[in-house]
């Protein structure tokens, strides 16, 4: 093994700890002590300056910034804090020496950020080493909200993968997918089409991607995080060029889909790209009731989140337009809902689908009417 290859490896297995695959990457850790202790010496001091603005250049103040580093070692060391912006808007983080440092995640109530992680290499032998500058802070921009916050649909990750197996081209459905009797995912609609121009092998990649709908449909890039989409401007395709795993400056793709139109934000993440295989990964939210409102109301428990979602994808379960008010009149209900309230409303609803079933021996769902008035006899007996 050459040390390029080392390096490659190394990096790869140090950027799957920083994410969730953190006990399969540790059996993959095979450096000699030898190989170690070299690699050990490529680590630099991790030094970081950066500041948080919102969309209008002022700071912001209080905001809270969860950070993680990785050191090289056997087991490689992960380590993890919070820190604070002052009335600058600005933080330092001061840390040992390590390999890479990783901000997960940034927060402000009143604000909100793309759900981009970003990271930083601290290696001496990296390409993409980070050099910290004091007088020059890494800015990172927060929007400050100002529409009403309404509920969303969150893709935590929206991955659009090309493999030999389904050709280079694929899609992704906002609302809903389904799994066929093979357990394979399948999409009912194409949201976001995408077309890879990539031979196999190759580190560099286009990919052109596409809304589907009327004729109002299509795709707008922006570095602008909006809380509202955007009402014209829309193309009805755009062509992007990554590279394997390099990192991407932030972009946002807003998305106007379907008839009538439901609109959706998404960040890109960038692209990995294998020997056979090609992933683009997109993080981001959609609105499923026609409105170009992208404030995420954080207010719902999981489980209250999970009867909403349920709810939408059956009433698109066929193709058909959203009934939007006893959607809301749900949401309504159901804001604010504590969580145990939430779970035990799941255990009711889940036991009235079993008693129908084994009465009348055919499939049951919940109706929207049915669990919106468990949601408001909940809250009566919290007010009690």
């Amino acid at each position: 093994m050459t040390k390029t290859d080392r390096v490659s490896k190394l990096v790869w297995v140090c950027l799957l700890l920083l994410g969730t695959a953190g006990a399969f990457a540790q059996e993959e850790f095979m450096l000699t002590d030898e190989e170690l202790a070299s690699e050990q010496a490529g680590e630099t001091m991790i030094d970081f300056y950066g500041r948080v603005v919102d969309q209008h250049g002022d700071p912001v103040v209080g905001a809270q910034i969860s950070v993680g580093m990785l050191h090289i070692a056997k087991p490689p060391v992960r380590e993890e804090r919070v820190v604070e912006t002052d009335l600058s808007g600005e933080f330092v983080i001061h840390w040992g020496k390590g390999s890479f440092l990783v901000i997960n995640k940034i927060q402000r109530n009143g604000y909100e950020i793309g759900p981009k992680m970003y990271q930083y290499s601290y290696r001496s032998n990296w390409g993409y080493r980070h050099i910290p500058d004091e007088s020059n802070p890494v800015v990172f921009k927060m929007r400050k909200r100002a529409a009403e916050p309404t509920f969303l649909f969150h893709h935590i990750a929206a991955d659009l993968k090309f493999d030999e197996s389904n050709g280079l081209h694929t899609g992704f459905d906002v609302i809903r997918s389904y799994v066929d009797p093979d357990h394979r995912v399948l999409q009912r609609f194409r949201d976001l089409e995408a077309l890879a121009l990539w031979e196999p092998g190759d580190a560099t990649c286009e990919i052109t991607l596409k809304a589907n709908g009327d004729d109002t449909a299509g795709l707008i890039l922006s570095d602008e995080l909006l809380g509202l989409a955007p009402e014209s401007g829309y193309q009805e395709s755009l062509t992007l060029t990554f590279e394997d795993r390099k990192p991407v400056q932030q972009k946002y793709l807003y998305v106007r889909s379907r008839t009538p139109a439901i609109y959706s934000r998404f960040e890109i993440g960038g692209a990995g790209i294998g020997r056979d295989w090609l992933e683009l990964g997109l993080q981001g939210h959609t609105n499923p009731y026609g409105e170009r409102n992208l404030e995420m109301d954080e207010q719902f428990p999981g489980a209250a989140s999970s009867h909403i979602e349920a709810m939408v994808r059956k009433a698109y379960r066929d193709n058909v337009s959203l009934d939007v008010a006893p959607l809301k009149e749900l949401i309504e209900v159901a804001k604010g809902t504590t969580k145990e309230e939430s779970l035990r409303i799941s255990r009711e609803a889940r036991d009235l689908e079993d008693k129908v079933e084994r009465e009348e021996r055919r499939n049951f769902e919940i109706d929207t009417a049915t669990l919106t008035e468990m949601y408001r006899k909940a809250k009566k007996v919290q007010e009690r």
